[in-house]
């Protein structure tokens, strides 16, 4: 049988626990990565998939997007680095950063459109986020 003072017991270390995990998570940040194949066709499931595992940066390669910039999309910050307007659509890179952190974006470098930098202020000191999308050597 337990006492009252044995379940006082473990009710305050699960609620001490909870609070412990509760400010953990709110100090986590979630990254991914991935090969998108076409930003354009596949925006909105992209999207939903980041919402639902709840990733706060994505680094995605093959992103077919000309140009260089960055735009908002529902929840995220996208900034991508592609070929010129001229170009045909091919490679391309992009970083999906979550609207929490679009306040720590400091700096951003379109090296190419095969790698891209972004680099973020956080509480710990700088983050550097990379982007890059090799050469696919059977189609060289």
């Amino acid at each position: 049988m337990v006492t009252t003072q044995a379940r006082n017991r473990t009710m305050k270390t699960n609620t001490e626990t909870s609070r412990r995990k509760q400010r953990w998570r709110k100090n986590v940040i979630r990254a991914a990565t991935w090969s998108i194949m076409s930003w354009n066709r596949k925006k909105a499931e992209i999207l939903l998939e980041m919402e639902h595992h709840k990733i706060d940066i994505c680094a995605l390669s093959e992103t077919k997007r000309k140009g260089k910039g960055s735009i908002k999309v529902p929840g995220y910050i996208f900034v991508y680095s592609g070929v010129s307007q001229q170009s045909r659509a091919t490679a391309g890179v992009g970083i999906s950063i979550s609207e929490k952190l679009e306040q720590s974006i400091k700096d951003i470098h379109y090296i190419s459109e095969r790698f891209l930098k972004v680099t973020l202020n956080t509480e710990t000191g700088k983050l550097h986020l990379f982007s890059m999308y090799a050469l696919d050597i059977s189609k060289a």
